[in-house]
């Protein structure tokens, strides 16, 4: 019986180390800003980019990993291909997105890409559309009676605004939206 506790006890404590390999990469490569959702805690990785990888002719692999030079690339997020290295290191040529910035899921390792876009709480419409005003935003919907989403001219300028939000004390809660994966279509 101690045996199979000690066993339980090692496999918890694997269980619990960060992801190896890729994630573990992008976990050391994460200098950016911070930023939680829900109690998920999340960091920008400066030195990543997010690059789409279109697939050419009938047949072609939608790998996106397939088609990057594997040195450079240490994931993917749908149909994008997370490098790390300087912005010119990208995939044959293709250039980053600008729609997004890459971040890392602090707790698996995993990345995912940080949209212009943030959500807040606790607000009605006309505070969501002074608060968009004042932080350089643009209000793309309401949800009565407490909900806006708020939309920027960059992943880096909604990052900006959510402490400017924040600081206003106006909204109950404010956080940026992150895409983890992609739908896929059957």
């Amino acid at each position: 019986m101690k045996s199979f506790i000690a066993l339980f006890a090692a496999v918890a404590a694997l269980n619990a180390l960060p992801a190896l390999g890729a994630g573990n990469a992008l976990t050391r490569a994460a200098d950016g800003a911070e930023f939680q959702i829900g109690s998920t805690p999340y960091r920008v990785v400066s030195s990543a980019r997010a690059v789409k990888a279109e697939p050419t002719g009938k047949n072609a692999d939608r790998s996106v990993a397939a088609r990057a030079p594997a040195e450079q690339t240490v994931g993917n997020v749908g149909p994008y291909a997370i490098q790390l290295g300087a912005p010119s290191n990208t995939a044959r040529g293709a250039p980053a997105s600008p729609d997004y910035l890459v971040v890392v899921n602090r707790r698996s390792g995993k990345p995912a890409l940080l949209t212009s876009k943030l959500k807040i709480y606790g607000v009605d419409a006309d505070t969501a559309a002074s608060l968009a005003a004042s932080s350089g935003g643009a209000t793309v919907l309401v949800v009565p009676p407490a909900a806006a989403i708020l939309d920027y001219a960059s992943p880096a300028a909604a990052l900006a605004a959510m402490s400017i939000i924040r600081d206003s004390k106006r909204v109950s809660h404010v956080e940026p939206e992150v895409i983890s994966a992609f739908a896929t279509p059957r």
